[in-house]
């Protein structure tokens, strides 16, 4: 039995969120694999364009300049390929019980600051939902039925 004083605890990186982006890297070094072969383009609302490789590592640079929607996909990506390669850490540590604790330790970690990033791009989602789009009605403004229901309600008055 290990006392906590024998756990070494990971370290944590200076930025949480370019450390969650670089997703594990399991293509192989050499032959087909070896450089990411599809790639998705986002155009942005400026008239940009960002390319993000399907299978690899997203550069924190570009995250920051996508939507909301697609942050929030490209972290639920991230997240799914941490889980697969602590699965494979697992499998490696069962027979050393310190690589194990560490390895437990590292995704639990990762995990909060995954969900932490997730949190807030849902409030980002939620904060441009709840943004009223070009002529939408704003807070204050005064609602003026269209002529059609002013029609029937006039009539209902009468």
């Amino acid at each position: 039995r290990r006392g906590v004083s024998e756990v070494r605890v990971p370290e944590l990186p200076s930025e949480p969120l370019r450390d969650i982006l670089q997703v594990p890297d399991r293509r192989k070094l050499t032959g087909r694999m070896r450089e990411p072969d599809e790639w998705k383009g986002y155009a942005l609302a400026g008239g940009g364009m960002v390319t993000i490789p399907l299978d690899g590592p997203v550069r924190l640079e570009e995250f920051q300049q996508l939507p909301a929607k697609t942050k929030y996909a490209l972290l639920q990506r991230a997240q799914e390929a941490w889980y697969g390669e602590c699965r494979m850490k697992a499998v490696e540590a069962k027979d050393d019980a310190g690589a194990f604790v560490n390895m437990q330790l590292e995704t639990f970690l990762r995990h909060i600051r995954t969900n932490k990033e997730i949190e807030k791009v849902k409030r980002e989602i939620a904060s441009e939902v709840m943004r009223p789009a070009g002529g939408g009605a704003a807070e204050g403004d005064k609602y003026t039925p269209p002529s059609w229901l002013r029609g029937e309600s006039a009539a209902a008055e009468a």
